[in-house]
């Protein structure tokens, strides 16, 4: 491996990835040797990089990790990159650091065979030189670039704000956009030139003849991408991976390593310096590890200096207090350690899931009996299915009443994180669902249709608690009835009386008895609708 000292055949390396973590999905052949494919969870955005995923396999070999090619420094003396540009952060807070390089003499051209082969076998085109470089610097290091064509900037200087109402910009695939607040764009002095963190403007664009080039590397927060990317639907490999975070210290190598790309392509002589605006340094995340806690939680005995190991071998920086205790700095490129166990975890997944011991679980368990209420909801059931229905089992989360047709005592429980309108409240009624079964069925040319359910629904509740849940049993007939149906009613008996039966069967077998009513439901036909009165409540 270019970056860790691993000679092992890619079998075993997808072996290892995936015991750790890193499940790795396919070993594919291709010119340049094997190409893992790797599913990444969303809290690990630092493995969407070569130099990520051989930083976790020389952890899991146990072997020296390479780290990143060492570029040159970005020099500030004179001339510098602060005499071409300068760059405004007006959102700090949704963009924390930006930096820009210039690079003259720009020579726009294809990229050589290695570098297209290597974006080839990573699912990407090549387009050109400039931007192919832009690219390949993303996949290694995790840092999405942008490349500006200098001359079209107005004024020369970069505005990072918030987008203005119905501000337009055409981005690269052609398309013009309607941006609006709170949306986080790349601006001049009088336009939007970008989304930021998701694609660059067309008017801005490298061209053939483009001579000059503003090189943008930044940081950006991560919701604002995710809101940015999901309101206009639009998902790039830049947004796929500011979502997931990138590691806000690799902003400025990541504009060097393009550079050094640049002169080892003769395409271009990179101005020296580098404009840095860093408003939100956020010191190093530090934490406590117990290596006792650490054995707990584990179930297996860890020493001190395996967790020391494991931990500095993922870049993390480790002082033990000569106890019981390890105090840990957390790398920048790691935002999902939050705290202790988490730590834990990665000590487990560096020595390897396969130290746990298997034991055998034991005790003694006693089976819950049914309730009363569990007894007779399945009571229920058993009359209903013996007078001829089908039971159906719908979901409890529905779209919100339409006023015309539903009637509600109260109001409905209206969830706060739903996952889509459609399933945004809790069901007050099981009659909507029934109706959408029925419906299902008939345009699916199954009729008639004899369904019910038993279930809960829900109303917000007029006293102390947030809703109220009660216990409902409703059953649905439909179609034109012959004699050999379900019910072996006479063929032409109406629907009424159909339903009407079936209530009596229930009753019945509960000993209740009932008086049906007139009633006025707007949801009903007018001359074909009943209300069921049992001890006086309808």
């Amino acid at each position: 491996c270019e970056f860790a000292e691993a000679n092992i055949a890619p079998a075993e390396a997808a072996h290892l990835l995936t015991m750790a973590g890193l499940e790795v999905e396919a070993v594919e052949e291709s010119e340049l040797g094997a190409v893992l494919d790797i599913k990444v969870t969303p809290n690990r955005g630092d493995c969407l990089s070569v130099l990520g995923v051989a930083r976790e396999l020389a952890a899991v070999c146990r072997v020296p990790f390479k780290g990143r090619v060492p570029v040159e420094a970005s020099d500030a003396e004179p001339p510098d990159a602060a005499t071409f540009t300068g760059v405004t952060i007006e959102s700090p807070d949704l963009c924390p650091r930006y930096a820009a390089r210039i690079v003259e003499d720009l020579i726009v051209g294809p990229s050589p065979d290695w570098m297209q082969r290597r974006l080839l076998s990573a699912g990407m085109r090549p387009i050109s030189n400039i931007v192919d470089i832009t690219n390949y610097v993303m996949l290694e290091t995790g840092q999405p670039l942008h490349a500006f064509d200098y001359d079209t900037l107005r004024e020369r200087r970069i505005v990072v704000r918030i987008a203005r109402k119905n501000e337009y910009l055409t981005t690269l695939d052609g398309v013009k956009r309607c941006l609006q607040p709170p949306m986080l764009v790349i601006a001049d002095a009088e336009r939007a030139v970008a989304i930021a963190g998701v694609m660059g403007g067309a008017e801005t664009e490298i061209r053939p003849e483009t001579r000059t080039l503003l090189l943008e590397s930044a940081h950006f927060d991560w919701r604002s991408i995710r809101r940015t990317a999901r309101a206009l639907n639009l998902t790039t490999e830049a947004s796929y991976r500011f979502e997931r975070g990138v590691d806000p210290e690799g902003v400025v190598y990541a504009a060097d390593r393009a550079c050094q790309l640049i002169v080892q392509l003769g395409a271009g002589r990179p101005v020296m310096g580098v404009v840095d605006e860093y408003p939100r340094r956020r010191a190093p995340r530090q934490l406590t590890l117990r290596v006792s806690r650490c054995s707990v939680l584990a179930g297996y005995t860890i020493r001190a200096d395996e967790a020391t190991d494991a931990l500095r071998s993922l870049g993390f920086h480790v002082q033990s207090d000569g106890k019981d205790r390890l105090h840990v700095v957390v790398p920048s490129w790691r935002p999902d350690i939050l705290r202790e166990e988490d730590l834990v975890e990665e000590v487990a997944r560096v020595l390897g899931y396969d130290r746990i011991p298997e034991r055998l679980m034991t005790g003694l368990t006693t089976p819950a009996g049914d309730s009363l209420a569990g007894r007779f909801r399945d009571y229920l059931r058993d009359v209903l299915a013996g007078a001829g229905l089908h039971e159906i089992c719908s979901h409890s989360l529905v779209a919100p009443p339409d006023p015309r047709f539903d009637k509600l005592q109260g109001e409905p429980v209206v969830l706060r994180t739903a996952m889509s309108a459609e399933l945004s409240c809790l069901r007050w009624s099981l009659i909507p669902c029934l109706c959408e079964a029925a419906a299902r069925n008939v345009r699916r040319g199954i009729a008639p249709v004899a369904v019910f359910e038993v279930g809960a629904v829900f109303e917000k509740s007029p006293g102390a608690g947030p809703y109220r849940e009660e216990d409902h049993v409703a059953a649905l007939v439909y179609g034109s009835l012959t004699a050999k149906t379900w019910h072996r009613q006479p063929a032409g008996t109406p629907l009424f009386f159909v339903g009407r039966g079936i209530v009596d069967r229930l009753l019945d077998v509960l000993g209740m008895g009932a008086q049906f009513v007139p009633s006025d439901d707007p949801r009903l036909h007018p001359g074909r609708q009943a209300s069921i009165n049992v001890d006086g409540a309808s």
